[in-house]
C-alpha cells in the first residue's frame, strides 16, 4: 500500500523553467508495462470513478466502486481536497504478492485484488478491499487536491499529472500517516492504529533509549529496521496533531505545499501546525511516553523470558522444535542472509538449513515424515514484473535445498495431514482450502464465497484440524469435520469479541492448541486445552509475544518476544499449573453470529445493473502534459560559428490508464524553421517495442581545413539529425528467491540523415544516410544483499554494449563494444564489508562512439582514447563508517550512510597504436549517501587519487 512518484517530474520542471544549451530537454515521462495477455480488462463506471478490472473481478470492481464513492467526501474532507475528483482504479487478480498503490504518470489507483496474507494489516476489516481502497483514496485526494495560487495551480494548467506529482513531494510519513489515520476510522476497531503488532513497534521504539527523531518517523528508513518505519511513526504523529485540531494542520500544510512545493516540509508543517516541527516532536514524544507508561504500569508482572536469539534488526520467525534442544526458524537481519535456521535452545547458536524466500506471513509446516519442510514463496513472472505467483516447496532438513510441488498453483501456507497435503489457494480477496496431489494437480475443498483462510493446524494424529479463519474481521479458529468424501466442515471455536487471533500451533502430543491473540491491544501467547475446554495465558509482555510452539516433551515453550527493532527468540518453561485462566466466554463470541451467511452471501451494490463495457486504450490517450519547451543556445560566437539561438515549442505526453501505450510528440521552432519529435511505446507484448521519428538541430565543433589541407582551427557547425528509430526491451526474471537472477536484452535500430550547416541555415554537407545498430544486455547473476550492504555481497554482473554501422552511405563504418564484468566478494557480513572485483573490454574503430568517462580509470577522464582495444581492470571496495539514517525537518535533507572506499585501477591497450599507452590510479575517500527532497538520491565522495604515470595526486569525486 503506497503511492508512486518518479524522480522526473522535478527534473522536468526544470528543464521547463530553465533554459540552456541542453538539447533533450523533452524526455518521456510515461512508461509502459507488459501485464499477462491473459489478462483482459472491462471497464465500470461510477460517478468518480472508472474501474478498470479483469473479466472475473466483476464483484470486486462493483464493490470497489461502492466503497470508494460512500468514502470519497470524508477522505477529501480531510486532505482540503475541493475538486471534482475524477480517475481511473485499476484492479488487478493475476498477481499473488498484494499491493495498493496510487501513482500520477498517468493518475490512476492501481489495487491488486488478492488480499495481503499474514498479520502486516488489521485483521479486523470487513474484506481486503476495505482494508485497502480507503487508504490509497486518501493518497488520490491528496494528489488531486490543492487550492491557492502559486506553482501548484500554474503547473495544473498545462500538465496536471505533474502537478499531482508535486504534491507527493512531501514526506512519506506524512502522506502514509494521513492514509493509516483514515483507514483507522473507517470501520470499528480496524486499521493499523488499532493494531497490536503494528502498534507494538511504535510503543518500543518510544519507550527505549534511542527513540526515533521526526525525521525517522516521516522518512523511509535507508538501512534501518523496520522498514515501515514511516508508517508506524508518521500515522501516530499524524494522529497526535489531527486529534487537537481535527486535522486543520494537514490542509493548511498541503495548501501552502500547493503553492511553494520547494521550500521543504518542515515549514510547510511550522506553517499548518504553528509551531516549529522540533517543539511539536518534543510535546508529541513526551504525552505518548506518559502515555505509554501508564500502560505498563497497569500491566502488573511482565514475563521475563530467556532470550536465546537477538541482534540489532534480527528478525526471528515461526519458530519450530525439531526435537527437546534443537528449533528451526527463519531468520534474517542485517548481516544474516534470510533462510531457514537450525538454533540451539539453550545457546542460540544458528545453522543455515538453505536460504529461501517465503511470503510475507512467514509460514511454513514439517512433512509428515519429519525430514522436510513445506513453505510457500512468489515465484515471479519472467516476462512480466506485474505478476508472481505462489507456489509450494519441499525443503530437505539434511540438504537445505527445495523442490517444488506446485506450477502456477497460486497456493500458500502447506501442511501435511491423514496422508494428504492440504494448502490455501488463492481466489480474489478471499481463497479456498484446496488439496495438494502428488502429481501437482490442485483440488478444491471448499466454496465458500467470502472465506479468508489464514492457516491449516492438524494435530499430530490428523484427527483435528484447527482453521485460523477471517470472516468479516472476526478472525478466529474453527474446527474442521470430514464428511465421507473428506470434504471439510467448519465450526467456530475459539472467537474473541474485541481481539483477533493471529497464529496457532499444536503441542507435540495434540492436547494444547498454542495460540496469540491481543486482548487489550497487546499480543500474547495463549493455551487452549480442548479436552478440559480451558484457555490459559501464558505470557504477559509489554510490547509483543507471538508464534508459539511448544517442545516435543511439553517442557519448554518458544516464542517470538519483540523489542525495540528486533523479533528475539525467547523460551520459557511451560508451566500451565501457573498460567492465568481466560473465562472460556471470553471466546465465544460467534454465538449469535450469522458466520454462516458471512461466508457465503455477496453483498449488494449500487452497481449490480451498470453498463459494463470492454477496456478501450483510445478514449483515454489524450494529452496528459501539454507544455512548453524551450531551448537556448548562447554561444560566444565569433567568425562563422553557427548559434541556432532561442527555440520555443510545444510538446505533449500522454498514457492509458494500464500503460499499454505512451507517447510523446513535441514541435518547436528555432533558427528559423520547424522541427520536431514523436516517440510512441507499447507494453501490449513482452517485448515492449517503440518507435521514434524526428528532425531535430544540434551543433557540434567541428576542424577548419585549409586548402593544403591542413587543420588551422575549429568552428561550430549546425548539425540536422533526422529519421527513424525502433528498438525492442525486454527484461527478464530469471530467479527470484534470496538470490536473485535478472537479464534485460535491447535492441535498437536507427535509420538516419545527417547534414551539417552554417549560421544562415546554408548547407556545408549534403545529407548523408547511415543505419546504425545499438545492441545491448545485461546480466545480474545471483546477486545478493543484506539490509546494511552497500553494494551486493555476492554475485556476478556481465554487461555489454555494441554500436555498429550496418550500412553507411559514405565514409567507414563506425563500430564499437564496451562490455564489463563485476565480480562481488563478502568480506565481512557482519562489518558489511563489500569488495567489487571488475574487468571491462572497448574495442572500436573511431574515437567518438562512446562516453568513456566512466570507462577511464579515475582522475584519467580527460585521456584521449583512439582507435583500438582497451582492457580495464578494478578492485573497489567499501566499508560503512556509520548508518546515519537520520536527518533534518526544516531542511529537506536525510543522510543514509557514511563510508569509506578504496581502490586500484589500471587500463592498457590490448593493440592499436597506443600499445605502450597506460593509465593507472589508486586511491582512497569517504562518501556520503543522502537524500533531498524527500526522493532525490545522491552519492557524494571525496577521495584522493595517486595517478602512477604522472606520478602525482590528484583529488576526485567518483
Amino acid at each position: 500500500m503506497r503511492f508512486v512518484l518518479r524522480c522526473g517530474s522535478l527534473f522536468l520542471l526544470l528543464a521547463l523553467c530553465i533554459p540552456g544549451a541542453a538539447r533533450a530537454q523533452s524526455f518521456p515521462v510515461y512508461e509502459v508495462l507488459y501485464r499477462p495477455p491473459e489478462a483482459r480488462y472491462f471497464v465500470l463506471k461510477s460517478r468518480h470513478f472508472d474501474v478498470i478490472f479483469q473479466e472475473d473481478a466483476a464483484q470486486e470492481a462493483r464493490e470497489t466502486a461502492a466503497l470508494l464513492e460512500a468514502e470519497r467526501p470524508a477522505t477529501q474532507a480531510l486532505v482540503g481536497a475541493r475538486r471534482r475528483l475524477r480517475m481511473p482504479v485499476v484492479l488487478n487478480r493475476f498477481n499473488d504478492r498484494s499491493n495498493g498503490f496510487v501513482a500520477p504518470f498517468p493518475f490512476r489507483q492501481e489495487i491488486e485484488t488478492v488480499a495481503i496474507k499474514g498479520n502486516l494489516l488489521s485483521a479486523r476489516f470487513s474484506s481486503w478491499l476495505w482494508a485497502v481502497g480507503p487508504h490509497e483514496l486518501v493518497h488520490a485526494a491528496q494528489a488531486d487536491g490543492g487550492r491557492g495560487f502559486g506553482v501548484g495551480a500554474v503547473t495544473r494548467l498545462f500538465a496536471p499529472d505533474l502537478a499531482r506529482s508535486f504534491n507527493f513531494m512531501i514526506p512519506a510519513g506524512m502522506s502514509e500517516g494521513a492514509a493509516v489515520y483514515h483507514e483507522s476510522r473507517v470501520q470499528p476497531g480496524a486499521g493499523r492504529l488499532h493494531f497490536s503488532l503494528f502498534q507494538m513497534q511504535f510503543r518500543a521504539a518510544m519507550l527505549s533509549e534511542r527513540p526515533w527523531s521526526l525525521a525517522q518517523m516521516l522518512e523511509v528508513p535507508a538501512y534501518s529496521r523496520p522498514a515501515n518505519r514511516f508508517y508506524i511513526g508518521g500515522s501516530n504523529f499524524f494522529r497526535y496533531l489531527a486529534e487537537q485540531d481535527s486535522a486543520r494542520f494537514f490542509r493548511r500544510a498541503m495548501a501552502f505545499h500547493y503553492r511553494f512545493p520547494f521550500l521543504g516540509h518542515g515549514v510547510e508543517l511550522w506553517y499548518g501546525a504553528g509551531a516549529r516541527p522540533a517543539r511539536l516532536h518534543r510535546r508529541f514524544r513526551e504525552a505518548v511516553r506518559r502515555q505509554e507508561q501508564a500502560r505498563l504500569d497497569v500491566l502488573g508482572p511482565l514475563t521475563h523470558p530467556q532470550v536465546v536469539g537477538e541482534g540489532p534488526g534480527r528478525s526471528h520467525r515461526r519458530p519450530r522444535w525439531l526435537d527437546d534442544s534443537t528449533l528451526v526458524a527463519y531468520v534474517s537481519g542485517y548481516d544474516v542472509r534470510p533462510g531457514f535456521y537450525r538454533l540451539d535452545a539453550r545457546t542460540g547458536r544458528r545453522t543455515r538449513i538453505g536460504h529461501h524466500a517465503i511470503t510475507e506471513d512467514f509460514y511454513f509446516s514439517r512433512s509428515a515424515d519429519g525430514k522436510a519442510l513445506l513453505f510457500a514463496r512468489y515465484v515471479p513472472d519472467p516476462l512480466s514484473a506485474a505478476k508472481a505467483l505462489g507456489e509450494v516447496f519441499r525443503m530437505d532438513l539434511a540438504t537445505g535445498r527445495a523442490t517444488a510441488l506446485t506450477g502456477g498453483g497460486r497456493v500458500l501456507a502447506p501442511v501435511e495431514a491423514q496422508g494428504r497435503r492440504w494448502g490455501l489457494q488463492n481466489d480474489g480477496p478471499f481463497n479456498r482450502w484446496v488439496e495438494i496431489r502428488e502429481d501437482g494437480r490442485i483440488t478444491p475443498l471448499t466454496d465458500f464465497e467470502r472465506a479468508a483462510f489464514l492457516s491449516l493446524h492438524p494435530t499430530p494424529d490428523g484427527r483435528t484440524v484447527a482453521v485460523l479463519l477471517n470472516v468479516r474481521g472476526r478472525q478466529g479458529i474453527f474446527r474442521a469435520a470430514f464428511d465421507a468424501e473428506g470434504r471439510p466442515a467448519l465450526m467456530p471455536w475459539l472467537l474473541f469479541e474485541d481481539a483477533s487471533i493471529l497464529d496457532a500451533d499444536w503441542s507435540a502430543d495434540g492436547r494444547y492448541l498454542l495460540f496469540t491473540a491481543d486482548p487489550g491491544g497487546i499480543a500474547n501467547v495463549y493455551a487452549f486445552d480442548p479436552h478440559a475446554d480451558r484457555v490459559l495465558r501464558l505470557t504477559n509482555a509489554a510490547f509483543g509475544a507471538l508464534e508459539p510452539s511448544l517442545s516435543p516433551d511439553g517442557r519448554t515453550l518458544a516464542f517470538v518476544h519483540y523489542r525495540h527493532e528486533q523479533y528475539d527468540l525467547a523460551v520459557m518453561p511451560f508451566a500451565p499449573e501457573q498460567a492465568q485462566a481466560v473465562p472460556r466466554e471470553r471466546l465465544a463470541a460467534w454465538q449469535g453470529v450469522p458466520w454462516q451467511a458471512w461466508l457465503d452471501d455477496l453483498p449488494e451494490t449500487p452497481y449490480e445493473e451498470a453498463e459494463v463495457r470492454r477496456y478501450r486504450a483510445l478514449p483515454y490517450l489524450k494529452p496528459r502534459m501539454l507544455y512548453p519547451t524551450v531551448y537556448y543556445e548562447n554561444l560566444d560566437a565569433h567568425g562563422a560559428d553557427t548559434d541556432l539561438g532561442l527555440g520555443l515549442g510545444l510538446a505533449a505526453q500522454g498514457a492509458d490508464p494500464l500503460r499499454r501505450w505512451a507517447y510523446l510528440a513535441e514541435a518547436f521552432y528555432q533558427h528559423e524553421r520547424v522541427w520536431g519529435r514523436l516517440t510512441v511505446l507499447s507494453g501490449r507484448t513482452f517485448l515492449r517495442p517503440f518507435v521514434a521519428l524526428y528532425d531535430v538541430p544540434s551543433t557540434r565543433l567541428a576542424q577548419q581545413v585549409n586548402a593544403q589541407g591542413e587543420v588551422v582551427g575549429t568552428v561550430r557547425v549546425g548539425r540536422e539529425e533526422r529519421g527513424v528509430a525502433a528498438g525492442v526491451q525486454v527484461p527478464l526474471t530469471l530467479a527470484s528467491n534470496v538470490f536473485v537472477s535478472q537479464a534485460t536484452v535491447l535492441l535498437r535500430g536507427r535509420l538516419e540523415q545527417e547534414r551539417f550547416f552554417d549560421r544562415e541555415g546554408q548547407t556545408l554537407r549534403a545529407f548523408r544516410s547511415r543505419v546504425r545498430l545499438t545492441p545491448a544486455a545485461v546480466l545480474a547473476y545471483r546477486l545478493q544483499a543484506n539490509p546494511r550492504d552497500l553494494i551486493p555481497n555476492t554475485g556476478t554482473v556481465l554487461s555489454a554494449t555494441a554500436s555498429v554501422d550496418a550500412w553507411r552511405e559514405v565514409g567507414a563504418e563506425r563500430r564499437a563494444l564496451l562490455a564489463r564484468l563485476s565480480q562481488y566478494v563478502p568480506l565481512s557480513l557482519r562489518r558489511h564489508t563489500g569488495l567489487r572485483l571488475q574487468a571491462g573490454l572497448l574495442t572500436q574503430n573511431r574515437s567518438d562512439v562512446f562516453n568513456l568517462d566512466l570507462f577511464l580509470p579515475r582522475g584519467y577522464e580527460d585521456e584521449f582514447l583512439d582507435a583500438g582495444t582497451f582492457a580495464r581492470l578494478n578492485l573497489e571496495t567499501v566499508q560503512p563508517l556509520w548508518f546515519i539514517d537520520d536527518g533534518l525537518v526544516l531542511l529537506p535533507l536525510y543522510f543514509k550512510a557514511l563510508y569509506a572506499y578504496g581502490f586500484a585501477e589500471t587500463l592498457f591497450p590490448v593493440e592499436g597504436p597506443l600499445r605502450s599507452k597506460r593509465f593507472s590510479a589508486a586511491g582512497a575517500g569517504l562518501g556520503l549517501q543522502l537524500r533531498f527532497f524527500y526522493l532525490l538520491n545522491f552519492d557524494l565522495r571525496l577521495g584522493a587519487t595517486y595517478l602512477f604515470e604522472e606520478r602525482r595526486w590528484k583529488t576526485t569525486y567518483r
